[in-house]
């Protein structure tokens, strides 16, 4: 009797596994929808609250990042970190004396590329009093290069020069702008104001 049971219940699971088969078989959906789903899934967020990120160069300290805010996107394809309530970048020469000083409202690492890009409101000053502004940076974190293709302005104690483009070294010591729109030199800024 303990077979013809078993027998039963075997009976009854084959024809529930057909009726799946069967139910799974008839159901028609787009591999592209399918794949965009799990894609969807795959990607994990890691939020962190007061970060702070060291890049060193021969085990000494170059640069200092610190945030309000990070979210760490663990996605396979485009792997980033994102920096939603803005970032401070400090730059140090070899002998951990700070050079100069980024400062923005949204910044984004793309980990697979070695760059961070920074938009809204940025503004790098030096020890020698310079400033830039602009709305948008790409920093190469390999090369150590700053670069950006969108409206600049620069301030020194000895003038204010206005243009479109910028390329300079991250500690901001060497700077040009690709295309000079303004030159204003102290003097005659000096005389507006007289």
């Amino acid at each position: 009797m303990k077979n013809l049971y078993f027998g039963h219940q075997m009976k009854f699971k084959l024809g529930i596994l057909l009726l799946a088969v069967i139910g799974l078989s008839s159901c028609e959906n787009d591999m592209a929808e399918v794949a965009q789903f799990f894609e969807k899934e795959a990607v994990q967020v890691v939020e962190a609250k007061d970060v702070v990120i060291y890049y060193s160069d021969s085990a000494v300290v170059r640069v200092k990042i610190t945030a309000p805010r990070l979210l760490n996107y663990i996605d396979a394809k485009e792997p980033r970190s994102e920096f939603m309530e803005g970032l401070v970048a400090d730059f140090y020469d070899k002998a951990h004396q700070k050079q100069s000083r980024l400062v923005a409202k949204f910044g984004v690492k793309y980990d697979t590329k070695n760059i961070i890009i920074v938009r809204d409101s940025v503004v790098i000053t030096t020890i020698r009093k310079e400033k830039l502004e602009t709305e948008e940076l790409t920093w190469n974190e390999k090369t150590g290069n700053i670069e950006t293709d969108k409206f600049v302005k620069v301030s020194s104690p000895n003038e204010v020069v206005t243009g479109y483009g910028l390329i300079a070294n991250d500690d901001f010591s060497y700077w040009k702008i690709k295309a000079v729109t303004g030159r204003i030199e102290a003097k005659d800024i000096v005389k507006e104001f007289d």
